[in-house]
């Protein structure tokens, strides 16, 4: 069995079961809003570029947010902690509370795994935590190769 290390714990990762955690941190509230930073992890059925894997992404965003003003504000290539990544800019409206929120999301791709990161905030205060983030996103790194992907 090999070991999953998370932050500060370490866990038992079966043979042939894969790490499909998802990690959220939240900061001080503003307007009963957390600011948050969402990490999620995806297994692909074959290697593709950071780019290719965002442009699939896309779809799913405008299919689950077009109807509450889904729309993209900027995006293109960049690196985070060194490594080739894209990233895109978009808000949409919450449907509860009518208030705008502001995602910037980092697409970060190793051979079969893909890493999105997404960084949440009203609209109202996403450029007041843009540097905040910017500063996390730059301390990501990948570390050995991750277990439990060879069960795929």
């Amino acid at each position: 069995m090999q070991e999953m290390h998370h932050y500060d714990y370490t866990i038992g990762l079966p043979q042939r079961w894969i790490d499909a955690s998802v990690v959220v941190m939240v900061g001080p509230p503003n307007d009963n809003y957390s600011p948050s930073i969402t990490i999620t992890r995806d297994y692909l059925d074959f290697a593709m570029s950071a780019s290719e894997y965002a442009a699939n992404q896309l779809v799913g965003l405008k299919t689950e947010l077009g109807g509450v003003g889904y729309r993209v504000v900027e995006e293109g290539t960049t690196t985070i902690g060194g490594l080739p990544a894209y990233q895109r800019l978009h808000t949409f409206q919450m449907p509860e509370g009518g208030f705008e929120i502001t995602q910037l999301q980092v697409y970060v791709v190793r051979g079969r795994e893909a890493i999105t990161i997404t960084c949440t905030n009203l609209s109202q205060w996403f450029e007041q935590t843009r540097p905040l983030f910017a500063g996390a996103l730059q301390q990501f790194r990948w570390h050995a190769a991750s277990s439990g992907a060879e069960g795929r």
